[in-house]
């Protein structure tokens, strides 16, 4: 959102091109309703990228940032920006083109630190040790520098054992830590022997490396299992999330369950794993949170669930939920 209330995001599909996706403003109207202009529309050829899936975020100059899924150069997805121009149009330009062994397909969208470091994981990539050779994913920096060049680094190779495939968005502290976490990977009783997942934390070492802190690693699927969304943390440095599997095993997929929403509770040098709330399909109140959690001023929680509810699609599943949970 910006300054005077306007919406922006992406699309992984559509536009001009039908199948590549958009980004787009959503204007609010007086008579409550919004209009919606489209910023830019990613064309066939891909040299720029195709299938935004992630946020956008805005630096100090108005300027937007994201990343595409795929395309670029060598096909595994961009990091771009987009300008705002004089005549009220905006320019891309792509800051990173990935060549896979350092990131390949960047899901989530970006985080900014204090100093206009850009900070964001890749699901695949790096180490060939997960995913049929595609590898387990980066999280990677990008560098602002002179003439408007970026210089990319990668900040931490997952291997499997340390965590695999990261879909979310990094959450960055005062200090400047990175939290963030990965679907799979760690313990492998999950997922057919390919992890339930780990929330990991990135500390800088002041000399331009980082050290990895495995915080918590999902061991069975009724404690929470491949959490996709991005951390929320409160003024004492627990840490909020959900995880897409787990919980209660009364979904379609019975043995990986509903999932939940949990916390990790900081206490000295160690955190524990606390479920906050395990959805229930039989309950209908929503099942496979991909997303994350938000808090309002009260400290009520609100997220999507990805299915449940009443039931449509082909599989019955549900068309999923918006929930708050309420602190008792």
């Amino acid at each position: 959102m910006d300054a005077a209330g306007n919406l922006y995001g992406t699309a992984s599909m559509g536009g001009k091109y039908v199948f590549f996706g958009i980004v787009f403003e959503l204007v609010p109207t007086a008579n409550g309703t919004w209009k919606e202009k489209i910023l830019h529309t990613f064309n066939r050829e891909g040299a720029e990228g195709i299938y935004p899936y992630g946020n956008l975020i805005f630096d100090a100059k108005g300027n937007l940032y994201g990343t595409t899924a795929f395309g670029g150069t060598y096909g595994y997805g961009t990091v771009f920006e987009l300008m705002p121009t004089e005549s009220g149009g905006w320019k891309e330009k792509i800051l990173h083109v990935f060549q896979g062994s350092d990131g390949y397909f960047p899901y989530g969208g970006l985080t900014f630190d204090s100093e206009g470091n850009l900070y964001g994981t890749t699901v695949f990539g790096a180490a060939p040790t997960c995913d049929a050779g595609f590898g387990c994913g980066v999280v990677f920096e990008l560098s602002p520098g002179a003439k408007g060049k970026w210089t990319e680094s990668v900040v931490a190779a997952f291997d499997g054992d340390n965590g695999a495939n990261p879909y979310a968005n990094l959450t960055l502290d005062a200090s400047g830590n990175l939290y963030g976490t990965t679907a799979q990977g760690g313990d492998l009783s999950c997922n057919d022997g390919a992890g339930c997942g780990i929330a990991f934390k990135l500390i800088p070492k002041g000399n331009g490396s980082w050290a990895e802190k495995v915080l918590h690693v999902f061991k069975e699927n009724r404690k929470g299992s491949s959490p996709q969304g991005t951390f929320a943390l409160d003024a004492s440095g627990n840490l909020y999330n959900t995880a897409y599997q787990g919980g209660e095993l009364t979904c379609y997929y019975d043995e990986y369950g509903c999932g939940i929403v949990f916390e990790l509770e900081k206490s000295g040098t160690r955190t524990t794993e606390k479920i906050i709330y395990a959805f229930d399909y039989d309950g209908h109140d929503g099942s496979g949170p991909t997303a994350g959690i938000i808090f309002d001023a009260s400290g009520n929680m609100y997220g999507t669930a990805s299915r449940g509810g009443k039931g449509c699609g082909a599989d019955a599943n549900g068309c999923g939920t918006v929930f708050e949970i309420t602190p008792d």
